[in-house]
């Protein structure tokens, strides 16, 4: 009996521990439950919330690089440079690898002058802007031919046609420094020429000093390309030389130095070093044609009003002559 009192006992009191462990966890179960939604509704917050920051990023990166396609625009300028008329045909943009754009402008060239010659160089100008990868060939054109040409330039931009016209709106071919006469020809068909036309000349005369004669054949009126020249012109006058029977026995030593123009101030200008005709000897009986018989005059722009050609020196004969003298007007 005291087996069972003692037994009874011990249960009861495994029971009665049982069961407070039991009500222990009753009581944590609702702390716990109540907890895990707490703790769940900000994770969800966020997750919602991320998904528009996804969105918007994608639609900004898609409107700053819009889609390029190949883009033809006509242009239609001239201008005159170095001896050359220079009209921009044309141009294409075309996408490039690198997500820029390629431009390629067609040029035509034709030689006004005698002379063969190479076309000149020219840069591009986007937005006061110099760029400095232009490709061009250079091409040598025979004189009083004509050629066609490529110009091509890169741009950072990644342009469809509405930007491409925007660019262009600004962006100019140009020959020639700050300082000098400059050609511009602008890339949009809005855009003005900044150029001087050249003007041929039909002037014909005769002058005869000491035996020598010089009979002019025409001449031409264009603004200076030579670097630092900005607001002058190079009159031109072609001319053919004999030597009558009142020249020197021994030849006549003509220089271009006996050459030289006076205009409205009298101020006597003498044959500039860039023309063609350096000297030679002529002797009595010889007549002397060739294209390279052409004296140059650097003067003021624009160049026109009433001149005088001087021929002066006494070519050998060593004696006092009044120098010869042709008046004619541009």
């Amino acid at each position: 009996m005291l087996f069972d009192t003692r037994h009874r006992s011990i249960c009861g009191l495994a029971l009665a521990f049982a069961l407070g462990l039991v009500a222990c966890g009753d009581d944590s179960g609702p702390q716990v439950a109540t907890t895990l939604p707490t703790t769940q509704a900000p994770a969800t917050a966020a997750t919602t919330t991320s998904a528009p920051t996804t969105t918007t990023t994608t639609a900004a990166s898609t409107t700053t690089i819009p889609k390029a396609v190949p883009v033809k625009l006509k242009v239609g300028k001239t201008g005159w440079r170095s001896g050359f008329e220079i009209t921009v045909d044309e141009l294409e943009a075309l996408p490039d690898k690198y997500e820029g754009t390629v431009v390629s402008v067609s040029l035509k060239f034709k030689n006004l002058t005698d002379a063969k010659a190479r076309i000149p160089d020219a840069s591009v100008v986007v937005d006061n802007r110099v760029l400095i990868s232009v490709k061009q060939n250079n091409p040598e054109v025979p004189g009083g031919g004509q050629i066609e040409d490529k110009l091509t330039f890169a741009l950072k931009e990644s342009l469809d046609e509405g930007g491409l016209k925007k660019v262009l709106s600004q962006a100019q071919i140009v020959y020639g420094e700050a300082r000098d006469n400059q050609t511009i020809l602008p890339l949009s068909a809005a855009g003005a020429v900044q150029s001087i036309e050249p003007k041929k000349l039909a002037v014909n005369g005769i002058l005869t000093r000491a035996g020598v004669q010089v009979e002019i054949l025409g001449g031409y009126l264009e603004a200076s390309d030579k670097s630092g020249e900005n607001g002058k012109a190079v009159l031109s006058l072609k001319f053919k030389l004999s030597c009558g029977p009142d020249c020197y026995e021994y030849g006549s030593n003509v220089n271009r130095s006996n050459f030289s123009i006076k205009g409205a101030s009298g101020f006597a200008i003498v044959a500039d070093s860039r023309s063609p005709y350096c000297c030679e000897v002529i002797n009595r009986g010889e007549l002397k044609d060739n294209a390279k018989n052409v004296v140059q005059f650097v003067v003021p722009l624009p160049g026109t009003g009433a001149w005088s050609l001087v021929l002066d020196g006494d070519f050998g004969r060593r004696t006092e002559y009044p120098p010869a003298q042709f008046d004619f007007k541009v």
